[in-house]
């Protein structure tokens, strides 16, 4: 018996049992002066928010974690006072040293 097959057997008896209390709701002496039409429409749409809330639950988990381990991957940035300077960053301190080929040999920018 393979994973995915006991995967669909669960759920084809959550699908059952759920299916039974619904009937069960609907038929049930306590709700009888409700219309049963009305019983079975509200119970059908309650069922499907729920089976929409339960999936969108889980997609948002998906997203959330695929998120966070894309997030994790990112190279960090270089923000603070001692980040290096840019190629255009002329008055940082550190620019002659980080690009030597932007001045000559007596210290101006070409």
């Amino acid at each position: 018996m393979t994973f995915s097959y006991r995967i669909g057997a669960f759920v084809g008896g959550l699908w059952v049992r759920s299916r039974k209390a619904q009937r069960a709701l609907i038929y049930s002496s306590k709700f009888s002066d409700i219309p049963l039409p009305v019983r079975h429409g509200f119970l059908s749409i309650a069922t499907g928010v729920f089976i929409v809330v339960i999936v969108l639950g889980a997609v948002f988990t998906v997203c959330i974690v695929l998120g966070l381990a894309v997030l994790r991957r990112l190279p960090s940035l270089d923000v603070g006072p001692d980040a290096p300077p840019g190629y255009d960053d002329i008055d940082h301190p550190y620019h002659r040293v980080t690009y030597p080929e932007r001045y000559d040999d007596f210290g101006s920018l070409r």
